[in-house]
């Protein structure tokens, strides 16, 4: 079976260091890239190495756009706007999924639709309310 490549968007949170040891113990998903915001700390560091694993050849970048090629899928952990963002790029990957807290949901799910939603001009198909089709 083929590996499912994901990129980890919050790779430098708590909850973006959770996911990339999830990936990375899941023997079906491959770690294609993790993003940070501009300015993090983590970016350059080895996502492995950074969440106290072994070291993965993956370094942290702030660049979604150098690293969507090739992916399958966007686990996004990261503050509304930015998730508004993303998810106008994964149409070159497969699959969105936001991890956004509740509070933060409702807000961003009035933009998202518009954006991923079948009949806006994709082949999208929504397969709950936080992940879609892409």
């Amino acid at each position: 079976m083929t590996q499912l490549k994901v990129i980890v968007a919050g790779a430098g949170g708590r909850m973006g260091a959770a996911n990339i040891k999830a990936i990375a113990s899941h023997p079906d998903l491959l770690l294609h890239a993790a993003i940070d915001r501009p300015g993090a700390p983590s970016i350059g560091k080895d996502a492995g190495s950074l969440v106290g694993g072994d070291a993965l050849g993956v370094a942290i970048t702030d660049n979604i756009d150098a690293v969507l090629d090739g992916a399958d899928a966007i686990i996004d952990f990261t503050a509304p706007g930015a998730s508004v963002a993303l998810a106008q790029r994964p149409r070159r990957v497969g699959l969105f999924i936001s991890l956004a807290r509740p509070a933060v949901r409702k807000p961003m799910m009035r933009r998202l639709p518009r954006l991923v939603l079948p009949g806006r001009g994709s082949s999208s198909r929504a397969i709950s309310p936080w992940a879609w089709w892409c």
